[in-house]
């Protein structure tokens, strides 16, 4: 029976008050926000996803850089290597089956690719995993990701109108001035009922500035971590999202939802001046 596809139920937990610390990847249940104060509002919650178990939806992993310069082309924050996986922690309730790193294609029109390692086998960049340079999709790390800009931007805080700036379509400026990228979209099936504690953690290639950093914040909620480690495992202490599969195949009722963001109330607590 073919599998009907949901989108996420997402509940944001508390807002977090204080200021991150350096740049921030974090999930939120949009591939675009309606404007700069949604963005800086998601990037303050970790998100409960809730799935219906055996359907598939979308998790969205996004950057929040520093302010871009007012006027020409300095870069403050640019993230030219990207050694992450998003992790299910404690349990193995779904399984990713793609993603697509944005503004990541060969073929668009647009030549300002953020990232130019790794290559697939024909010798091109592409947004999917490229299994050949390590990534990969499955259970219970959901996405692993390992991208390098060696000639290109990588995650720069350029602005976009700018002639060399990131033009993906996703960009926003937040209203608290930080622009916001849209980094992946992940698409993960739901396989078993219960809850799982999601987590970014770094692999051995690591996360890297080319200006900027060296800290950088997963989710909300506690201090920057530094991801340069070469063994990897970092990661926060407090889990960056929840998955939620629902189990029975049917859509969460409202009522049920609301119990769930009650669980990302759980996860976010006071961010360290």
């Amino acid at each position: 029976m073919r599998l009907a596809k949901y989108a996420f139920a997402v509940l944001a937990g508390a807002v977090l008050a204080g200021q991150a610390q350096g740049a921030e990847l974090f999930f939120a249940n949009t591939p675009t926000f309606a404007s700069g104060a949604a963005a800086t509002a998601a990037s303050l919650v970790n998100p409960v996803f809730a799935i219906p178990q055996g359907t598939a939806g979308h998790i969205y992993l996004w950057a929040k850089l520093a302010a871009p310069a007012a006027s020409g082309n300095a870069i403050s924050e640019q993230i030219n290597a990207l050694g992450v996986d998003v992790v299910e922690s404690g349990g193995d309730f779904a399984h990713g089956t793609a993603y697509s790193m944005s503004n990541n294609d060969p073929n668009t029109a647009d030549p300002d690719v953020r990232f130019d390692t790794p290559v697939n086998s024909g010798g091109l960049n592409q947004p999917g995993p490229v299994t050949t340079g390590g990534e990969s999709v499955g259970h219970p790390i959901l996405a692993s990701m390992r991208r390098g800009a060696v000639s290109t931007l990588g995650l720069a805080n350029r602005r976009t109108a700018a002639a060399l700036g990131d033009h993906d379509a996703a960009n926003i400026i937040g209203s608290d001035g930080s622009l916001y990228q849209l980094v992946n979209d992940i698409t993960v099936t739901g396989d078993t009922a219960g809850s799982v504690p999601l987590f970014l953690k770094t692999n051995t290639f690591t996360i890297g500035y080319a200006v900027g950093g060296p800290l950088i914040n997963f989710g909300a909620g506690d201090a920057a971590v530094d991801p340069r480690a070469g063994t990897g495992g970092v990661t926060s202490s407090v889990a960056d999202a929840t998955l939620t599969v629902v189990g029975g195949g049917a859509t969460p009722e409202p009522t049920s939802l609301a119990l769930l963001g009650m669980v990302g109330v759980g996860l976010i607590r006071r961010r360290k001046a």
